[in-house]
């Protein structure tokens, strides 16, 4: 393979070479589970550098790397990758990626927020062949928040659709991309990169966090989640934008009962959920720095303020 891609790109500077990678050609497939079967797939060996074909260089090659490495080889299978293949890429007329969502984990407070609202009322899902990015939520300005952040991280012009589901009473969004979900698909530790960027990066992601899981009642300000650990990491990025709350303390335990208002099922808790507030001296600091973007509780926050 190195042989061909020499003869076809004569200009090319040598290179030192490692791992191999696959990437399905201009057919577009929906999944990396999906690309062996794909016609035109192809394995070639990717370079230490990111700017080794012109289609690559607003990929992340690392990312890149992680989702496509340890594929068999191609060649073994008896598929050639054409000349014509390549000279299409390197002409821009056909992408590799074909139809796939391009993303590229450029820090931005859109960004930000998706990982929030994923890390509270959002997840990922695998449906079929789709990785999909998936938000179901009662407030339709929460939803369509996210739709936006959504679309422009994976350069969409418009954002995502919201639609509203009779059956589970709820706004959902709905997305797909392979790259985003590899991306998000992991220990939420290691997202702090992108979530600790710059103070606007830090209070998109608080502000979905408690868009997700945030309660207001009067001036208490509080948030619950299962995650201890995320909990405590929320405190710390509320003490970089000096705003006080309380400590975190053991809400509920496991094995409690819980009632759902609105359709009167009962549930039992699966784990201990943890809670703590904002202080009162700093819900104006949060109102200024964070806020809500749903606008029922926005308004309870602007009223404790006063």
């Amino acid at each position: 393979m190195s042989v061909l891609l020499r003869s076809v790109l004569p200009s090319l500077p040598r290179l030192q070479l490692v791992r191999p990678f696959h990437v399905a050609s201009q057919n577009a497939f929906t999944s990396v589970s999906g690309a062996r079967r794909l016609r035109g797939s192809f394995s070639i060996f990717l370079p230490k550098v990111s700017c080794f074909f012109p289609f690559v260089k607003s990929l992340n090659i690392l990312l890149f790397k992680k989702i496509f490495v340890g594929y068999p080889s191609f060649e073994d299978e008896g598929i050639q990758l054409s000349r014509a293949s390549i000279s299409y890429w390197l002409r821009g007329i056909h992408l590799p990626l074909g139809s796939l969502n391009p993303f590229s984990p450029e820090p931005s407070p859109e960004l930000s927020y998706v990982i929030g609202s994923v890390l509270s009322d959002g997840n990922v899902n695998v449906h079929e062949y789709h990785r999909e990015i998936l938000l179901s939520v009662t407030d339709k300005d929460f939803a369509s928040e996210f739709s936006r952040c959504l679309g422009k991280i994976l350069g969409r012009h418009e954002p995502y659709k919201v639609r509203w589901s009779e059956k589970r009473g709820r706004w959902i969004v709905q997305g797909s991309s392979v790259l985003l979900y590899k991306f998000l698909n992991c220990n939420w530790f290691n997202l702090r990169k992108w979530i600790e960027h710059c103070a606007k990066c830090e209070s998109a992601f608080l502000r979905a966090f408690y868009d997700g899981e945030g309660s207001i009642c009067g001036k208490s300000l509080t948030i619950y989640n299962t995650n201890r650990e995320m909990l405590l990491y929320i405190q710390d990025l509320l003490w970089h934008a000096d705003v006080e709350t309380t400590q975190l303390h053991l809400n509920t335990k496991a094995g409690t009962r819980l009632m759902d208002s609105k359709n009167g099922r009962t549930y039992i808790r699966r784990k201990d959920c943890y809670a703590f507030r904002v202080r009162a001296q700093g819900l104006r600091r949060f109102a200024e720095r964070i806020g809500f973007t749903i606008a029922r509780k926005q308004v309870r926050l602007l009223d404790a303020v006063g």
